[in-house]
């Protein structure tokens, strides 16, 4: 559930202003909300490391590091070093760049020196250099003195000098400063300079962790200052506002006490494994939305079954996430709280979902898309006949992908009650439900060729006229005696919602279709590697490469699978019916993270 929050306003002297953020970091259940944003010098600076130190760790993350990691005593000094690193880097880079082109640009003229030209300008004689087409320069009434020095391709370089200065039609080309032979020695030693300078960024490398955590250490000071300048002031008072989760209201009253002077998700136990999700997605409802964490949870979890849709790599899964949880046990513990609990959430979750996969498998006689493994004695009583995966049952899948998304669409609908039954919401909920049921009866007509059942016209027709209706009330309360211009926008919009509706109904076939593929694939890869055979050391060798790339590139692509159709039939069609905009902002209190005091 979305649990209420209360907006507080902290007033205090001005004299205070700084102890009353540092008791507010303290209570650490206050979501902070500014009116304005805060500017101060001191921001700016704190700005400037921040970009600079993740600038820095940003750079450190590519290079090679030991396994070691090494503490630091002066990271602040550490972090200068390397930005005075990268930049000599950076410097060095354009340099080479610069280099390399104009090496490039005079390479064809060869072991030219710039020297004899000012010998020969000392002489008083002119010297110039042009490209142009040679065609071209064949039409030229040639009253001067010129050498062809370079020619590709139908254009040349002319080399041009006389006493007096000759200009041509064509393209000059810059005289060089210095000779091709002086600008490859410059590139080398430029060359030998930058890796001197990466192999001395390399080096500090081994102190990435200690620099992550000067990280956090600025980002929390700049929170704190953030806060602090973000206040609102006068002459003798400031005051801040922000908001507290009800659950929370009585410590904070508790803290008032001993100290005299936005939305939050909370869930049951068992739901939250799903919130690695959520995070992932960085999708958090609207304040006044609904929390669907149950429901995403337990459908994701049907989801994920028919559309890996088998048991066998469902008990792969289920084994590579137990041994992950024992053989990393130790590592997470030394984790961050926070850290700990999502990665635990996680490996929970994909046990779940493992779970899932092993139980549809197991009824459809699935096992790595194997047919003789699914006529063993053992697997054989495990099957419900309609749902064996190699019987031509494609139309009662197909069926019961559509009833899910008929289940799934009417219990959002059914949640909107919950905000109160007021007789708008009766219209339009239960309207829209009639309309769900009938589209769902069309879906089976236009896909499997079902024919309409006798009462198709009275859902139809009561669901359209009930969302019609309720259109009409909400409307009308809303604009009285002005209603009939929003209305007949809202009713105009109504078609395009119901041939939307026909679509969500409809894409739910995505689980049969995609269950589908998994299971032809796999058994492509089985045939290839059978018709390989297994009669020789080489033939074997090859079945099981097809075996094991086969089936690896089966499980990557039904686990993106997962959050390409998966996620969405949750994210889309299911919270557009409810109504969910996944607005929201992620409860974030200021309170203490990494450091314990501030100080200036």
């Amino acid at each position: 559930m979305i649990v209420e929050m209360k907006k507080i306003t902290l007033v205090a002297f001005a004299k205070k202003e700084k102890k009353v953020v540092e008791d507010l970091r303290e209570a650490g259940v206050v979501h902070i909300h500014l009116e304005k944003r805060p500017e101060a010098e001191k921001l700016d600076v704190l700005k400037k490391e921040i970009d600079t130190t993740e600038k820095v760790i940003s750079v450190l993350k590519s290079m090679k590091t030991k396994k070691k990691k090494l503490p630091c005593d002066s990271p602040i000094q550490l972090v200068k070093n390397v930005s005075a690193l990268m930049e000599r880097k950076s410097h060095y880079e354009e340099k080479l760049l610069n280099l390399k082109k104009e090496i490039s640009r005079i390479d064809f003229l060869g072991d030219f020196d710039p020297n004899d030209v000012k010998i020969l300008e000392e002489k008083g004689i002119k010297f110039k250099l042009y490209r142009c087409p040679k065609k071209e320069f064949q039409k030229l009434d040639k009253k001067f003195l010129y050498e062809i020095v370079y020619e590709k391709r139908g254009l040349i370089v002319i080399a041009v000098f006389g006493k007096e200065d000759i200009s041509l039609p064509f393209e000059e080309i810059k005289l060089p400063e210095k000779s091709l032979n002086e600008l490859k020695s410059e590139y080398k030693t430029n060359f030998e300079k930058l890796y001197r300078i990466e192999k001395e960024i390399e080096m500090r490398a081994d102190y990435i962790d200690c620099i992550k955590d000067y990280l956090e250490e600025m980002k929390e000071r700049f929170e704190f200052y953030s806060t602090y300048y973000g206040m609102n002031r006068d002459e003798k008072l400031v005051y801040i506002q922000g908001y507290v989760p009800v659950l929370e209201i009585d410590r904070l009253k508790q803290f008032a006490r001993e100290k005299k002077w936005a939305p939050l998700i909370k869930t049951p136990r068992w739901v939250n494994i799903i919130k690695p999700v959520f995070d992932f997605m960085g999708t958090v409802p609207g304040y006044r939305e609904f929390d669907v964490s149950m429901w995403f949870l337990i459908f994701l979890t049907i989801f994920f079954a028919l559309l890996v849709g088998d048991a066998g790599y469902g008990f792969l899964f289920l084994g590579i996430s137990l041994f992950l949880k024992w053989k990393l046990k130790d590592k997470i513990n030394m984790l961050k709280d926070e850290i700990r609990v999502v990665i635990n959430y996680t490996f929970v979750l994909f046990t779940v979902f493992s779970i899932s996969a092993i139980v549809w498998g197991a009824v459809c006689g699935v096992w790595f898309g194997s047919e003789t493994i699914s006529k063993l004695p053992v697997i054989r009583k495990l099957i419900i006949g309609k749902l064996y995966g190699f019987s031509d049952n494609q139309d009662f899948m197909i069926y019961i992908s559509f009833v899910i998304g008929l289940v799934h669409l009417i219990l959002a609908h059914l949640i909107n009650f919950t905000k109160g039954f007021t007789l708008t919401r009766v219209f339009e909920q239960i309207g829209w439900i009639f309309c769900v049921l009938s589209l769902f009866f069309v879906a089976k007509l236009l896909v499997l060729g079902d024919k309409l059942p006798s009462f198709f016209y009275l859902i139809l027709a009561l669901g359209i006229s009930m969302v019609i209706l309720s259109l009409f009330l909400n409307t009308y309360t809303k604009h009285k005696k002005k209603f009939f211009g929003p209305f007949m926008m809202d009713f105009m919009s109504f078609p395009l919602s119901f041939i939307g509706t026909l679509s969500d109904v409809i894409s739910y076939i995505r689980l049969y279709a995609v269950g589908y593929a998994t299971l032809a694939i796999a058994m492509n890869f089985n045939t290839m590697a059978s018709s390989m055979g297994f009669s020789n050391p080489i033939r074997i060798i090859g079945s099981v490469l097809i075996l094991l790339f086969g089936h690896a590139l089966n499980i990557i692509m039904a686990l993106m699978a997962i959050l390409v159709h998966g996620v969405r039939l949750n994210m889309l069609e299911f919270s557009g019916h409810l109504g969910n905009t996944w607005s929201g902002i992620k409860y974030s209190p200021f309170k203490k993270r990494v450091l314990e005091k501030i100080v200036e």
